[in-house]
């Protein structure tokens, strides 16, 4: 898959979920790592391994804005430097022991490179929106493949029963246009002449519907954006999706509302609670397909097995694949179908 680790920026976590003098830990892309916030708030990165005899400075604590291991109580300070082991005068301060990850915060979120390049280009950026917006962030993980992650999250199709009254309902579709168009380095479904979906968040949360837009980006990014007949966005649900291993995956997600008469903490209550729903359902399925597809797996020498079968209804999935395939450079052609979601 194109989503090469070394030189890309993956979130990990919200940056609220890290107060100062706190410590979170982590496994991105088979690596275990610490994050520490000192008691000024600068936030530091490190692989989760003491050099003296290995063990998790996770389970240690943050002292004097330094990571102290559990075990023998060797200090850390950001850069990796030993400055302080008990029961020793000279600490090897003046030599690096454990090599610093790159670290930074943007959109309210924490995120990491394992690149040594000091020059990286940005993390993709969410829509931030024209008008004043009500932001609220969740976090989570679900077991399955990178791809198979994105495209359930920009498929409107099987919302109609994950989702079933919550989102759409099956036997009430609408015909809609889907334009679909390659951008740098993703690729947006526009879907114009669909009025409001018949489950209860657009109702709650959606006076009219204008246009409706899913893209990606790589190599991990998810957006949904939602704008009214005047052109006013009205919801962005914008989602990271990052490599714990080859299996399994940090899912870390904005919402972001238009600002109104609601207050901000009574709309983050209501629909906290009904996106971890939704979020529910799609783990669940995603989980189960996949657990599903590696015991087929297991029998391919007795059973046909045909997978990704596509259809028209399948829009973003297979642009999905060629872009998340680092052995294919070509990119399918821009195209519009009329679709009944």
């Amino acid at each position: 898959m194109n989503t090469t680790f070394s030189e890309g920026w993956w979130p990990v976590v919200p940056s609220h979920y890290l107060g100062k003098g706190k410590i979170l830990s982590f496994i991105i892309h088979g690596l275990p790592i610490v994050i520490f916030r000192s008691n000024i708030g600068e936030i530091s990165c490190l692989p989760d391994r003491c050099p003296h005899r290995s063990a998790p400075l996770s389970l240690g604590k943050v002292i004097d804005d330094e990571i102290q291991c559990p075990y023998h109580g060797w200090q850390f300070n950001k850069h990796g430097n030993c400055t302080k082991v008990p029961g020793l005068d000279n600490p090897c301060a003046s030599k690096t022991l454990i090599k610093p990850i790159n670290t930074r915060e943007d959109f309210g979120f924490i995120w990491v490179s394992l690149s040594e390049n000091k020059k990286l280009n940005p993390p993709p950026q969410p829509l931030l929106g024209e008008n004043k917006m009500d932001v609220f962030f969740m976090h989570d993980k679900v077991e399955c493949d990178l791809v198979d992650a994105l495209e359930n999250f920009l498929d409107g199709f099987h919302t109609h029963f994950v989702h079933s009254g919550w989102i759409r309902h099956a036997n009430k579709r609408q015909t809609v246009l889907a334009k679909i168009k390659n951008i740098a380095n993703g690729v947006e479904v526009h879907y114009l002449g669909e009025s409001l979906q018949s489950g209860l968040i657009s109702r709650l949360f959606e006076k009219d519907r204008g246009v409706s837009v899913g893209r990606f980006k790589l190599p991990n990014f998810a957006e949904l954006e939602y704008r009214d007949k005047s052109g006013n966005i009205q919801l962005v649900v914008s989602t990271w999706f990052t490599p714990i291993d080859k299996s399994k995956l940090l899912i870390n997600a904005r919402i972001a509302t238009s600002r109104g008469i609601t207050p901000a903490f009574v709309k983050k209550t209501v629909l906290k609670r009904l996106f971890q729903i939704i979020l529910n359902q799609d783990k669940a399925i995603l989980e189960q397909t996949k657990k599903n597809l590696n015991l087929f797996k297991a029998h391919i020498n007795q059973i046909e097995l045909l997978e990704n079968l596509n259809t028209s209804n399948d829009l973003i999935g297979p642009y999905l694949r060629k872009l998340l395939d680092s052995n294919n450079a070509e990119s399918l052609p821009d195209k519009e179908v009329l679709i009944r979601i």
